[in-house]
């Protein structure tokens, strides 16, 4: 059986960003994880002493988020980079109301990058990821499309 299990994404503030993507975009809390340096520092090729880890999984139907914190830190370069380099770009999200979350994202630490009026944005979490929000019924008619 071939899945998706899960989709990773640092954060400097695991509480912060946890609020953001559920309080904001609907995610629901599902487990932790917590790992010490001995452990992390192979498995994920960091620099030793590497760091200590703190997941958070969030589910938004099928989909779960990994949310990871370490301790100490790494450098948090993701403004920097572009849209059309080469990796995992954005994370996509419909929801209910577009003009909704675009009026609650700076109380959530999000900011807004830009618009297609009501039906699509993209936006920046706390620590700058890419999140596209779309109108939910456009995105669930586009996930069915098939070219």
């Amino acid at each position: 059986m071939t899945f998706v299990a899960h989709s990773g994404l640092g954060v400097t503030d695991l509480a912060r960003s946890v609020r953001f993507y559920c309080e904001l975009l609907g995610f629901e809390p599902c487990r932790t994880l917590e790992m010490p340096s001995d452990q992390v520092t192979d498995f994920l090729q960091l620099d030793p002493p590497g760091g200590d880890l703190k997941a958070v999984y969030l589910m938004l139907g099928d989909f779960q988020l990994e949310l990871l914190e370490f301790d100490p830190p790494g450098g948090n370069r993701v403004r920097e980079r572009k849209m059309n380099q080469a990796g995992l770009t954005h994370i996509s999200v419909g929801v209910d109301s577009v003009p909704v979350v675009l009026a609650r994202l700076a109380e959530y630490g999000g900011e807004l990058v830009s618009s297609l009026g009501d039906k699509a944005a993209m936006i920046r979490d706390p620590d700058g990821q890419f999140v596209e929000i779309l109108d939910g019924a456009y995105a669930a008619e586009e996930r069915q499309r098939r070219d």
